[in-house]
């Protein structure tokens, strides 16, 4: 189960191993702990030192999170590697009013009992190619 102080939801421009949030520079990205706290971690996506183990669910909502990149993999399965529980990322291209209408929907399958992974397969497609990629526990549920 997830429940909502552990869920991490990111924001911003993204690529299969970096994610730019607004207002960061090129060099660094910038995720925030459920207390506030900042942790940077390189463009390389190696989020080296990042304990991330008190999050049960990071989606980073960007363009190609989700993507494989040769030398680091992609976000999730590095945020599931820094102790994620769970994390989703995007393959391709999503727009601002597709992250909108794809989280609105998302939390609405996740918080009435569907498993992240389900209510994934449910919106793929459904967004033209931005179909969500998911890592670490597929069957986490929110209660």
């Amino acid at each position: 189960s997830t429940p909502a102080n552990n869920i991490l939801v990111i924001c911003g421009h993204g690529g299969a191993n970096y994610y730019l949030p607004k207002m960061v520079d090129f060099t660094q990205m910038l995720i925030t702990d459920m207390e506030g706290s900042e942790v940077y971690f390189t463009s390389n996506g190696s989020m080296s030192g990042l304990d991330l183990s008190h999050i049960k669910l990071v989606i980073f909502l960007g363009c190609s999170t989700g993507a494989v990149d040769e030398n680091s993999g992609n976000l999730p399965h590095v945020a599931v590697q820094r102790g994620a529980t769970t994390a989703i990322g995007f393959n391709n291209t999503i727009y601002q009013d597709e992250m909108v209408a794809w989280s609105e929907a998302f939390f609405k399958k996740f918080t009435n009992g569907t498993t992240v992974d389900d209510a994934c397969n449910e919106l793929n497609g459904l967004f033209d190619k931005a179909d969500a990629v998911v890592c670490g526990d597929k069957e986490a549920t929110f209660d």
